[in-house]
């Protein structure tokens, strides 16, 4: 087994749950881009919504498994270490996310006034997200792998993750306060034309008004990024350690 045949493995396991979805996205974006009527509006912003929900919730749990759980045979089988196996599981399970994403844009090619700069934003608030969600999820599963029960350890890993997100929304609003007053702002994500999509760490914070704040947005996903690197660098100081990757 070699690296190549690792990253096909990854992706035909996680595909399996993650492509349906995805489908679904398109399914919905193009029936939006073909009708505009109200009651296919709201379907299509609350069935994306979920299915976004849980794409999100599917990859942070992959994570768990693979790097904390250790429920997966490439453990085992692959001629990797366990670091690189946790990278390009990563990197498979953000290109779905990514994809996902990217579905949800279709209907905007219907719209005669879109923001690209504001969309482009999106786009890449979105990647950094993807990079600093995961990255915290493995810097949990790695700070709390001296717990070998089953139960404990999830329950400990989910409790940390909300905890930490928590609080980056609130410095992320706090944040958005204080550098554009005048700004509104609700918890989650939209592609609508108006809205920007900062993050705090995995979690969208939509904020409308911030049409002609370029340089606040960017600061946001800066700061996003720079909180991933620490996320990132703190999952392989621990990483270095030695583990137990008996399945729990």
């Amino acid at each position: 087994m070699n690296a190549t045949s690792d990253n096909r493995l990854f992706a035909v396991k996680y595909g399996r749950t993650m492509v349906p979805l995805i489908a679904m996205i398109l399914v919905l974006s193009i029936v939006r881009l073909s009708l505009d009527q109200l009651v296919v509006q709201q379907v299509y912003g609350i069935g994306v919504m979920l299915i976004e929900v849980a794409l999100t919730l599917y990859a942070l749990d992959a994570s768990l498994r693979l790097t904390g759980l250790c429920d997966d045979r490439l453990l085992l089988l692959s001629p990797l270490s366990r670091w690189q196996l946790a990278v390009r599981s990563t990197c498979v399970l953000s290109t779905y996310l990514l994809l996902g994403y990217i579905a949800t844009l279709l209907p905007l090619l219907n719209s005669q006034s879109v923001n690209l700069t504001l969309q482009l934003a999106n786009l890449l608030g979105y990647g950094v997200s993807v990079f600093t969600g995961l990255g915290l999820m493995l810097l949990i599963t790695y700070a709390v792998k001296s717990i070998r029960e089953r139960f404990q350890f999830i329950l400990s890993t989910w409790v940390l993750l909300s905890v930490t997100t928590a609080l980056a929304v609130a410095l992320c609003v706090h944040a958005l306060n204080s550098a554009v007053p005048s700004a509104n702002w609700f918890l989650g994500v939209s592609s609508a034309e108006n809205t920007v999509n900062l993050y705090a760490a995995n979690l969208p914070v939509t904020a409308v008004g911030l049409a002609g704040h370029t340089s606040t947005v960017s600061l946001f996903i800066l700061t996003n990024l720079v909180l991933g690197a620490v996320f990132w660098a703190g999952a392989l100081a621990l990483a270095r350690r030695k583990h137990n990757f008996i399945r729990l």
